[in-house]
């Protein structure tokens, strides 16, 4: 298993003609190390899983056990912010794109394996 440096060392290389990696992985590439010679794939259509959906990489806030009051403040907080469309903006500002997005998928969707 290569880490993202060795993968993306490979494509310039001549050892690897494409890598892997998640989106804030490639966007980091790209933006923050400015590497040039590579460029991320878009539109990607990735694996499509038997139930239909494209396979995604979730990522998650983590609170720690007995913090339910601020894991419930901070999704009224998300769910405003995705609902006046700030959420979005913050995303254009990185670079994400609508497929990064999570959507409406829940955390027991995802626990369940249907998301």
């Amino acid at each position: 298993m290569l880490n993202n440096e060795a993968s993306v060392s490979a494509i310039l290389a001549g050892r690897a003609d494409v890598t892997t990696l998640s989106s804030p992985s490639v966007i980091g590439v790209l933006e923050e190390q400015k590497v040039e010679g590579v460029e991320r794939a878009l539109p990607f259509k990735g694996l499509i899983k038997p139930n239909g959906l494209p396979a995604k990489l979730y990522t998650a806030t983590v609170f720690p056990k007995g913090s339910e009051k601020l894991r419930d403040a901070y999704n009224v907080e998300l769910a405003k912010m995705r609902a006046d469309g700030r959420l979005k903006a913050i995303m254009a500002k990185y670079r994400f794109t609508d497929d990064d997005d999570a959507g409406e998928v829940t955390t027991a969707q995802l626990c369940a394996g249907n998301g």
